[in-house]
């Protein structure tokens, strides 16, 4: 009976213990929960910011290029205009006759011209390539076919009246030309004191 006893006072004894732990833990639960969702809006606002950081690097990125563009094609329109007054200057070279040549005088004229052409290359301006090339609509104009077949896919550029111009990877203006076949019998050439034409006296 002594034994009997003994056991139900250890039993009574340990209850209190056990419903203590119990206690303790149902406690923790909700703190357990706080902490998950702590850790749930840590991750979420990480993950926000890196998106930030990644909008913010793209924007730099894009406004970098803009400035770029705009910085390089800046004197677009000025280069437009300077185009006049060599198409003008050419003109004139164009109609020096061939017993002037050699006179200082217009060696200064090729001189100048020549500088231009220096000032237009160094701002990324680039004549176009035209007399013999194959017909590209995306840099030439055709003004005129004359007695050749339509402008197609195989035509090619016979004559240019007006030289046009690149600027870096734009067209700045296009060549004025005409095209047609490349068995027309006059066959490719440039208009002699034309538009933008070559003149009898070497601009380059």
């Amino acid at each position: 009976m002594e034994k009997s006893e003994s056991s139900d006072d250890r039993t009574a004894e340990s209850a209190p213990g056990s419903t203590e732990v119990q206690s303790d833990s149902a406690q923790a639960q909700p703190e357990l929960a706080r902490i998950q969702e702590l850790e749930d809006d840590r991750t979420r606002l990480l993950g926000k910011l890196a998106r930030a950081q990644a909008d913010l690097s793209n924007l730099k990125r894009r406004t970098d290029q803009e400035t770029g563009e705009v910085r390089k094609f800046a004197n677009q329109i000025f280069a437009a205009d300077l185009l006049r007054v060599i198409d003008s200057l050419d003109r004139a070279l164009g109609a020096v006759p061939p017993s002037l040549t050699g006179f200082t005088w217009i060696d200064g004229i090729l001189i100048t011209r020549a500088q231009m052409n220096a000032v237009l290359k160094s701002q990324g301006i680039e004549p176009i390539n035209a007399v013999g090339e194959k017909f590209d609509p995306s840099c030439h104009e055709a003004v005129s076919s004359g007695d050749s077949p339509p402008v197609g896919q195989d035509a090619v550029v016979l004559e240019e009246y007006q030289r046009g111009y690149m600027i870096h990877d734009r067209v700045l203006r296009p060549t004025l030309v005409r095209a047609g076949s490349a068995e027309t019998p006059e066959g490719p050439g440039v208009r002699a004191g034309g538009d933008g034409g070559e003149s009898p006296v070497e601009a380059d």
